[in-house]
């Protein structure tokens, strides 16, 4: 930090060497050790620029939850302006582990990344905010963290409870940018979590595992989730699907966890209608996989990669299983003919597509979802909400969702 430290402590800001005030000419000083001129003078209005900076830089180090680096610039800050409310409360989130994400409402939405023994309502970083001077911002900085203490309380009820960990955890982006309709990579996520339940492990998918949770019961099982799983799929059709705030926190967060740990955790991204050179820097150092080839057989990469971290050997398989009746073999082989299509979903021709013609004689709950999947990713909404309902009859209650979800929005 002698960088950021050099001039308030009148110390060279290249090499920390001490200054000799005394050689000073024009507001400069040169350091006799290394030569580098040092503006010298009124430091108050360059110390501020410096805290506006530092400040920016920290904020950057949490949102990619580098907390040790962001909390020595807090530190330096209040070496500084030891009453600054920004940096004590910034002090406290790196200890705690909180970022605000923007969640697909455009809405900051309050993240937990570490599970902290410590009462933080006893913390002294809570309590000089509380008591000092800073009553305008009390009620914000009281509720962010009640949230963050009933957050804290639920992970612990989950690890007491002993919820079953995850095996694998598929991030993806599940509505378009514009936030009304699913995403293709909604439909590819729920293929592929059918089709790693049938081979026996636990998947976290956010579309199924948290049907019944929101607030801090959504977040405690994120956290959970995030925290146990031993592969993170990053599943994305388009650079931006990648690079989209909650989605890039999701694999960001997971990137943490595996830091000096890359024996154990594995991230998988997986990438169709684009380019390798398009995922996000970060992704491009670990083994992706285009998505349509590994279909196409029938995720066999995938597999491997899986079982090079989860022992199959020594592996159970878990209680909780794919109802047979959801997917028989008719299911499985209209699905089969659709991943040899080397063709974007949204432009199958579905009235003579083979796999769209099987799944409509299966006439299930699950073929009928299907359909209404594959039409509402075309566009035919129409179509899609003739499907869904047809599998809302059959019983389907994510079938009926959906049917809400398009009246609510007026999609039909």
């Amino acid at each position: 930090m002698n960088e950021k430290k050099g001039i308030i402590d009148n110390k060279c800001k290249l090499c920390g060497g001490p200054l000799n005030l005394a050689s000073q000419h024009d507001g400069k000083c040169r350091c006799e050790y290394c030569g580098a001129v040092n503006e010298i003078g009124d430091d108050t209005e360059r110390q501020r620029e410096d805290v506006e900076r530092w400040l920016k830089a920290a904020v950057k180090y949490r949102d990619s939850y580098e907390f040790n680096s962001a909390l020595e610039l807090y530190e330096e800050i209040l070496k500084i302006s030891p009453d600054n409310y920004d940096a004590i409360w910034g002090r406290l989130c790196c200890r705690y582990g909180v970022v605000y994400v923007e969640d697909e409402n455009g809405n900051g939405a309050l993240t937990c990344h570490k599970l902290v023994d410590t009462n933080i309502f006893e913390d002294k970083d809570y309590l000089m905010l509380k008591t000092v001077h800073w009553l305008g911002k009390y009620r914000r900085l009281i509720s962010d963290v009640e949230r963050f203490s009933q957050i804290q309380a639920e992970i612990k009820k989950l690890r007491n409870n002993g919820e079953k960990k995850y095996d694998v955890f598929i991030c993806y982006k599940q509505r378009e940018l514009d936030g009304r309709g699913v995403t293709v990579d909604s439909f590819d996520a729920e293929m592929l979590y059918y089709t790693l339940k049938r081979e026996g492990y636990n998947v976290f998918f956010s579309k199924k595992t948290l049907r019944n949770r929101a607030g801090v019961l959504y977040e405690a099982a994120i956290f959970d989730a995030i925290s146990s799983a031993k592969v993170m799929i990053v599943l994305g059709s388009r650079p931006e699907y990648f690079r989209s705030t909650w989605v890039k926190s999701e694999w960001q967060r997971f990137l943490a966890y595996m830091k000096g740990d890359l024996t154990e955790k594995l991230l998988v991204p997986m990438y169709k209608g684009m380019s390798i050179q398009d995922l996000p820097r970060k992704l491009t150092d670990y083994q992706a996989i285009n998505f349509d080839l590994d279909e196409r057989n029938h995720f066999s990469e995938l597999m491997r990669n899986i079982r090079s971290v989860i022992n199959k050997d020594t592996y159970t398989i878990r209680e909780e299983k794919v109802q047979s009746a959801e997917i028989d073999e008719n299911i499985q082989n209209a699905i089969n003919m659709l991943a040899e299509k080397s063709m974007d979903i949204r432009q199958l021709d579905c009235k003579n597509e083979p796999g769209i013609i099987k799944l409509i004689e299966t006439d299930t709950a699950f073929s009928s979802y299907l359909l209404g999947c594959i039409y509402y990713v075309q566009g035919n909404n129409l179509e899609a909400k003739r499907y869904f309902q047809r599998s809302a009859d059959k019983g389907s209650e994510e079938a009926r969702k959906q049917i809400a979800f398009m009246c609510d929005n007026r999609i039909v």
